[in-house]
């Protein structure tokens, strides 16, 4: 966890050249800038440590199978959330990690 916590401003200071320019051109308001810095550092440390602990209590093959499966379950929340179309190609990916996940695992786990 604590790597992660020091990739996350490394990352935001590497982006920083091209998101400050949309900021500046834009209309902005203040109180969003932090409130977004917050959302942003904490989302992935979040995810990343449910992972881990998800890691810890099961086998990495059965831990692999369901994160090859989240792809799915993004493009199924498009379509129920959002009503968004998956073009062809993206279901083709969607399908290659699936179809790859598991393997990966048993594989990583050998």
């Amino acid at each position: 966890m604590s790597g992660l916590t020091l990739t996350i401003p490394v990352a935001a200071l590497a982006t920083l050249p091209v998101g400050l320019p949309q900021v500046i051109g834009g209309e902005f308001t203040w109180w969003l800038l932090p409130v977004t810095a917050g959302i942003a550092l904490i989302t992935p440390v979040i995810a990343f440590g449910l992972e881990m602990l998800a890691l810890r209590c099961m086998t990495h093959t059965a831990l692999g199978t369901l994160l090859s499966i989240e792809p799915a379950f993004g493009i199924l929340i498009g379509v129920v959330v959002l009503a968004q179309q998956p073009t062809l190609m993206q279901l083709v990916g969607v399908t290659i990690v699936i179809v790859a996940g598991p393997r990966r695992s048993v594989a990583g786990a050998a």
